[in-house]
């Protein structure tokens, strides 16, 4: 699941299937160790049953990977969402791949009571507990839900603050309710005002733990429309009976920018979208225009939106 989510996002994301390849691609991304195996990579020798462990393969893989968590795992806070198995051949590889050093926490999410985790597995369970250890007696969808939202308005709290300086430049003071409004908002669309401030398509994926400098001016944007008067619509705006959307395009040539948003059409569109930061020269990013509306071979870049700078918007919507 998490592999096929990457792919529809165009992230390069490689699930690796021992302790030498979490080695080796972790030179580029964070590893994705599949300690049970692959349905796309290695799907005859996917971990399933007891008897498998006696295949020589599937044993050399489980040891690599145990070893790699051996290594890496000590000291790390270790979240356990959603998931305490049935099986117990595989309770018995995790106990003995996390018996080494201990980790500085252990979550569980689970909605079962203590004593039922216990029972299905008490060797991973005297393993987890040995250190500080909680037990979230709840759904791992809602938590890890929780997470995100929680993690989207801290990044968004950073972000507009980025803004701050280029208010008080210009003479405005930034109200205390533009943050507020951060938490009107639904997971979904924190996610989205996220990737609109990272400059990021809807069909590609946030991947900045912090709002980097260069996006205060679409920082400063949102303010203004606020300060003006604006009302939230997701992670757009509603202004002059407008919808807008703000995204991130500091340094950039405006043109450049619309002909990367090549999003799926059945999105909804802004009216306007403020490519806060962004110049806007008169040259087209593109030799070969890519017209106006819908077309049946690709989408538009930018779709039917308007997309103005920073500069261009303010005159437009008066903020």
């Amino acid at each position: 699941m998490i592999e096929q989510w990457a792919n529809s996002r165009k992230i390069a994301l490689r699930g690796a299937l021992d302790g030498y390849e979490a080695v080796s691609f972790a030179d580029t991304p964070a590893p994705l160790l599949k300690f049970h195996g692959c349905l796309t990579r290695d799907r005859e020798e996917t971990l399933w049953t007891q008897g498998q462990l006696k295949d020589a393969a599937v044993t050399a893989r489980v040891v690599s990977c145990s070893d790699w968590m051996r290594v890496h795992l000590p000291g790390k806070d270790l979240l356990v969402a959603g998931f305490w198995t049935d099986w117990g051949y595989l309770n018995s590889v995790l106990a003995d791949a996390m018996n080494t050093q201990a980790f500085g926490s252990v979550t569980v999410i689970d909605p079962q009571e203590n004593v039922t985790l216990q029972g299905k597995a008490p060797s991973l369970w005297a393993r987890l507990t040995s250190v500080r250890f909680q037990h979230i007696q709840a759904s791992g969808d809602e938590v890890l839900e929780e997470l995100r939202v929680g993690f989207c308005k801290v990044w968004g709290r950073r972000f507009f603050e980025l803004g701050r300086p280029l208010m008080e430049a210009v003479g405005k003071i930034v109200l205390p309710t533009t943050v507020d409004t951060l938490d009107t908002l639904e997971c979904e669309d924190l996610y989205n005002f996220r990737r609109d401030a990272e400059g990021v398509p809807y069909d590609r994926a946030a991947i900045r733990k912090t709002p980097v400098p260069e996006s205060g001016p679409a920082a400063f944007a949102h303010m203004l429309l606020l300060e003006a008067g604006a009302v939230r619509d997701g992670a757009w705006y509603t202004h002059g009976g407008q919808r807008v959307r703000i995204v991130h395009g500091s340094g950039q040539v405006l043109s450049t920018v619309r002909e990367r948003y090549k999003e799926p059409p059945t999105l909804p569109e802004a009216d306007i979208v403020v490519c806060a930061g962004a110049l806007d020269p008169g040259v087209p990013g593109s030799l070969i225009s890519s017209g106006r509306g819908k077309s049946m071979v690709r989408p538009a870049a930018g779709a039917r939106s308007r997309w103005l700078t920073l500069e261009q918007a303010r005159v437009e919507l008066g903020v």
